[in-house]
């Protein structure tokens, strides 16, 4: 039980690398327009970012995933661990991404 807590743990630490690509994605967002010769670069650099992120996220719930099923537990319990684990994980992302945007963390003088 140890190994699937541990698993846990360390797929939501994993959660802060999608999110700060998401929050580096938005504050290139707001800047996209001002350098009309990087336009296209700035664009492609966001697309790769959200891209990162929602790939990072992913494998990282894949992997803990596959920590549960690798575990000795009853097959109704993994099934069980696994739909609790899962839109909370999504949950914890969002929640993540909403309290940077409310504390005004990408707040850029203009």
């Amino acid at each position: 039980m140890e190994a699937i807590l541990e698993a846990f743990d360390k797929a939501i630490k994993r959660l802060v690398t999608p999110v700060a690509m998401l929050i580096a994605a938005a504050l290139l967002m707001k800047g996209a327009g001002q350098n009309e010769a990087y336009a296209n670069v700035t664009y492609v650099m966001i697309i790769l970012l959200c891209f990162g992120a929602l790939f990072y996220a992913v494998l990282s719930f894949m992997l803990t995933i596959e920590k549960l099923r690798e575990a000795d537990l009853p097959l109704f319990s993994k099934l069980v661990i696994s739909a609790w684990f899962g839109p909370i994980y999504v949950v914890l992302g969002v929640a993540a991404l909403k309290l940077s945007f409310d504390k005004q963390l990408l707040a850029i003088p203009e």
